[in-house]
């Protein structure tokens, strides 16, 4: 067993389709070619099944609180729209 510890980087982005990098069939494709991300993705581990919320707002706060959005209270967000009474 080794004593050093694995370089791991994570993207967290928000609004960001599973298409737009090249890596994943995006890219030129989608009109921005992303040979830098392409690249990390060549050289490291690419992940096929990511499940996240539909608004970024759960997913942020589990990933900030390190609890599922549910026991934050995150899971849904106020819309616009939406009265404040």
């Amino acid at each position: 067993m080794s004593d050093t510890k694995p370089n791991i980087v994570f993207f967290f982005w928000d609004n960001f389709g599973w298409g737009e990098l090249g890596c994943y069939g995006g890219g030129i494709l989608r009109g921005a070619p992303t040979p830098r991300i392409d690249q990390l993705a060549a050289e490291g581990q690419r992940l096929l099944n990511f499940n996240v919320e539909a608004q970024c707002t759960p997913s942020r706060s589990a990933l900030l609180t390190g609890r599922h959005p549910l026991r934050s209270g995150t899971q849904r967000y106020p819309s616009p729209a939406a009265r404040m009474d």
